[in-house]
């Protein structure tokens, strides 16, 4: 390559490096962008939901087998409302992981409740058969905007859930079921650290049992010391871990 021919080469070069840079800088700027409204969702649409500390409104509602259901008579356990209706797509998307919570929480004391903005009730019982919802749904059969609750609860958007405290107080409000599950899972600690100390301690029975065989031999002994020690170590873990029962 002659000298002539390089600085040709270098002035399409230069002359090209700025739009690279700025094509470079519009996707950082479009994926951030992306990021932050996914981020930014409660910042948009959960403005009108009760704030953190609010005494939440009681209802009395009609399930969807044909009974009736307030929210006072759950007082004492953590309580998650879903607000949300069949015809919703977003609604239709976030019910797997509703359904995964409950699987996950409802056997520790949480009782989740579907509030339903459905006019007819064949429509909710068609969606709780399709999307296997084994939780109380409750709805007063209205228009969304029309109902009572929409307007105590705030409700401008859906889905919209509320996490709710044994003393009927809001935990959270969101519009993010992910963060529900965030909430639930600091309140109820997973119990895979407890399962291991249970595992523990029969495995150090089993240690005890072993080594009292072998009394006259003195590094069994000395195994089954420690092995007692594991044990009562594992014991107070588990003890930590009420919660998770």
């Amino acid at each position: 390559m002659n000298y002539k021919t390089l600085i040709a080469a270098l002035a399409i070069m230069m002359a090209a490096a700025p739009t690279t840079w700025a094509q470079a800088q519009t996707e950082n700027t479009n994926a951030t962008t992306t990021a932050t409204a996914a981020a930014d969702d409660d910042a948009k649409y959960a403005t009108t939901l009760l704030k953190l500390g609010t005494q939440a409104p009681d209802f009395n509602l009609s399930t969807a087998d044909g009974k009736t259901l307030s929210l006072s008579e759950l007082k004492g356990r953590y309580v998650v409302l879903d607000f949300w209706a069949s015809w919703c797509p977003d609604c239709r998307r976030d019910l797997p992981h509703m359904v995964r919570m409950q699987q996950t929480y409802g056997p520790r004391g949480v009782q989740f409740v579907g509030v339903s903005f459905d006019e007819k009730k064949e429509n909710l019982l068609k969606a709780v058969a399709d999307y296997k919802l084994e939780y109380p749904q409750v709805s007063e059969w209205k228009k969304w905007k029309t109902t009572t609750i929409s307007k105590a609860y705030g409700i401008n958007w859906i889905p919209s859930v509320y996490l709710i405290d044994p003393e009927g107080k809001v935990v959270l409000s969101t519009v993010m079921s992910d963060k529900i599950e965030a909430a639930l899972a600091q309140i109820f600690p997973s119990c895979c650290e407890q399962d291991s100390a249970l595992e523990k301690i029969d495995c150090c029975k089993q240690a005890q049992g072993c080594c009292k065989e072998k009394q006259t031999c003195k590094k069994a002994k000395q195994h089954c010391e420690k092995a007692k020690a594991n044990c009562c170590k594992a014991k107070e873990h588990c003890n930590k871990e009420k919660r998770c029962h």
